[in-house]
């Protein structure tokens, strides 16, 4: 991970450092808290251009109060789960705030093995060029109990608002465990508001570091 955490680092600090202050959509990222009751799901597929088998996201998000939050996410291949994790989210900053920190734990099971995992998440929301944006970045340390696996993930989101029905986001993925070479990828998204607070997603991904496939994303947002 220690590679790529200088340059995300970096570029989070300046975006923050130089763009006006804006509060950006609930849903946009992580960092921020939801109010008591609110809910965010997103359901994404994923296949690689040059076929190969269909990975299904669910993320699921419910606010449990001003500050506090409970977060499930599953990740499925070929029928079979590879990632189901609880986490339990906390907010450090004022609800209301252009810069959310937060912070989660969770456990949880990694193709099948035990495991337990931390993480911390920046977000920071700004107007640029008269639109609403948003920046996060999130790093996570996981251990799988069994193998005594160690990784870490760092994760980092910039997008914009252009119009209230339309979001474009760039994301950077990285991953790096103790016993495999590092992992990196990009995937650029556009989001399209249906109707109410349902929105396709739709992504491309490039495989930067440890590998080169392209995939295609499909997904569905929805709050309430």
């Amino acid at each position: 991970m220690s590679p790529t955490r200088p340059p995300i680092a970096l570029l989070a600090a300046l975006l923050f450092a130089t763009l006006p202050l804006a509060a950006p959509d609930g849903a946009a990222a992580g960092a921020w808290p939801r109010d008591r009751g609110r809910v965010f799901s997103a359901y994404t597929l994923r296949r690689g251009l040059s076929g190969g088998p269909v990975m299904t996201s669910i993320y699921q998000d419910i606010g449990l109060g001003p500050r506090s939050g409970l977060t499930l996410e599953l990740d499925l291949a070929q029928g079979r789960f590879e990632k189901v994790f609880a986490f339990g989210r906390v907010t450090a900053t004022r609800p209301g705030a252009a810069t959310q920190m937060s912070f989660a734990v969770g456990g949880g099971t990694l193709s099948g093995d035990a495991a337990v995992a931390g993480r911390v998440m920046l977000g920071h929301g700004f107007r640029v060029f008269g639109s609403d944006a948003w920046a996060e970045i999130a790093l996570t340390g996981e251990h799988t109990r069994r193998t005594g696996r160690m990784a870490g993930k760092a994760d980092l989101t910039l997008g914009i608002s252009p119009t209230p029905r339309l979001k474009s986001y760039v994301q950077v993925f990285a991953y790096k465990a103790n016993d495999s070479l590092l992992y990196l990828r990009t995937e650029s998204s556009t989001a399209i508001r249906l109707f109410g607070s349902t929105w396709l997603d739709l992504g491309l991904s490039s495989g930067i570091a440890g590998s080169f496939d392209r995939r295609i994303k499909l997904g569905i947002w929805m709050s309430f």
